[in-house]
């Protein structure tokens, strides 16, 4: 299991095209959360629009994906790293930026795309 819940999210095959607003410097574990959970619902909108919304997790908009996501995945004990691994902001940054560079999936039955390797490194 991933140490971090929105890169557990990332296994749901959302992602975003739309950048954040974060720095990396001033990432902190809830932050960068948020800012992945809002990449993958814009990227599963943008991909497959309300149906691959609706098929990653019932979600009716990319509002309504976030703000579930969000709650879900990026509140308290979830959004921080496993006990003896340490949250790395530069891997957070770059799993974020990949996630809001990736393309569509060539296949319209994909809905699951290859995560930047940066996502699995951000807690070690």
């Amino acid at each position: 299991m991933r140490s971090i819940a929105f890169f557990v999210v990332l296994g749901l095959g959302l992602n975003g095209l739309e950048g954040c607003g974060s720095n990396g410097n001033d990432l902190t574990p809830q932050t960068a959360c948020n800012e992945e959970v809002s990449a993958l619902c814009n990227w599963g909108n943008h991909c497959g629009g309300v149906a691959a919304l609706t098929a990653l997790g019932g979600y009716t908009s990319v509002q309504d994906c976030i703000t579930k996501m969000q709650a879900s995945q990026c509140t308290g004990t979830n959004a921080q790293c496993d006990t003896g691994k340490t949250f790395h902001t530069d891997k957070a940054q770059q799993c974020i930026d990949g996630t809001n560079s990736m393309a569509c999936p060539s296949s319209s039955s994909s809905t699951t795309p290859s995560t930047p390797a940066a996502c699995d490194q951000v807690c070690q």
